[in-house]
């Protein structure tokens, strides 16, 4: 027993350490952008040639071949635009191998919904249809979350760093945000056999599954 309580001790205190070295690097990013006027946001939509509303920004994605992870900015209209953001990153998984290869399905991992400040103001999952790709169920995408990571500096060292450590920092969340997103599923599938989980993961109705405020 005391053995096992050691390692809890160790595996908390682990996990701590983890989470309070990522809260930094947020904060220390957000610092270093702001001495020159700018947040994650304008500096990531420096690298576009202008910003088209729905249009993924960088325009190739933001893209690491050796760790399969990926990202991108963008914003809806107005119009349709939720909890007053300015608009959201988008991050994924490829969920195969090799992960350099250009082809591959991504799996999306979560949103990070940024208000006009370039403040994170909110996470939120997606249906299916939303972002495409391959679905994965919350297990499995909890394994890829601790392997996301941009790993260059392209096209901004900074918001790639900010990036890598707000799925770091709030990776319990994340990881609940995409139980309850089963969940939703699985109450929406009727119970018998014959299933229309195509018409399900297609349904414009249902666009973002559940979001927590920051």
């Amino acid at each position: 027993m005391a053995a096992f309580i050691s390692f809890v001790n160790f595996y908390m205190q682990a996990n701590l350490k983890k989470i309070r070295q990522a809260a930094q690097e947020i904060v220390e990013c957000q610092r270093i952008l702001a001495n020159t006027g700018h947040t994650v946001i304008t500096e990531l939509l420096r690298f576009s040639d202008d910003f088209f509303e729905w249009d993924p920004h960088p325009n190739d994605n933001v893209m690491d071949y050796n760790t399969g992870a990926q990202y991108y900015y963008h914003a809806h209209p107005k119009s349709k635009r939720g909890f007053k953001e300015h608009g959201h990153f988008h991050t994924f998984m490829k969920n195969e191998k090799p992960v350099d290869s250009e082809t591959l399905p991504l799996t999306h991992i979560v949103a990070i919904s940024m208000n006009a400040y370039g403040i994170p103001q909110g996470l939120f999952t997606v249906n299916h249809w939303v972002t495409d790709g391959i679905w994965e169920d919350a297990p499995t995408v909890e394994s890829f979350l601790g392997n996301f990571l941009i790993d260059h500096a392209q096209p901004s060292w900074v918001v790639n760093r900010w990036i890598n450590s707000m799925l770091r920092l709030y990776e319990p969340e994340i990881i609940n945000l995409l139980k309850e997103r089963d969940h939703i599923i699985n109450t929406h599938i009727p119970k018998k056999k014959n299933i229309d989980i195509l018409a399900l993961f297609t349904d414009w109705a249902t666009d973002r599954k559940n979001h927590l405020i920051l």
